[in-house]
């Protein structure tokens, strides 16, 4: 069940990050889809929520480029199932955080979970919202 919510967690955010940046251009993918730009927008969020300091900044962005990087390399890996992508970007996120706990307070970490755990709620919603209009869709064809 943790491993659920945790995935669901990075995909939350990951999907809060793709829908700010705008519309599609080429091959499906969205203007700034790189990890370099995913972990700078990443990093000015959680700035501005976590009032980070400098040398924070600096640890935070470091940590989210070195995870968008890990992240991208298993999306592109097409040797990898559904499942083992899966459980990679489980190992990421826990990798990540393990690291993001080691710089920030004990209240910003808990108030970046928290943070986590609403973005979380939204997506189940979103979710359930697209879930719902395919149904309706569906019965009025």
């Amino acid at each position: 069940m943790k491993k659920i919510i945790l995935l669901l967690m990075i995909m939350g955010l990951w999907t809060g990050v793709s829908l700010a940046q705008g519309k599609s251009e080429g091959k499906g993918k969205k203007k700034g889809q790189n990890p370099e730009f995913r972990a700078e927008k990443m990093t000015e969020k959680m700035s501005k929520l976590l009032d980070l300091n400098e040398d924070q900044k600096v640890k935070v962005k470091a940590v989210n480029l070195d995870a968008a990087k890990a992240i991208q390399g298993v999306k592109d890996n097409k040797d990898l199932n559904k499942e083992q992508k899966k459980e990679e970007l489980k190992k990421i996120e826990a990798q990540r955080e393990a690291k993001l706990q080691s710089i920030l307070t004990t209240e910003q970490f808990e108030k970046y979970k928290t943070w986590k755990a609403e973005k979380k709620e939204e997506m189940k919603e979103k979710k359930k919202e697209k879930k719902a209009k395919k149904e309706k869709d569906a019965s009025t064809e």
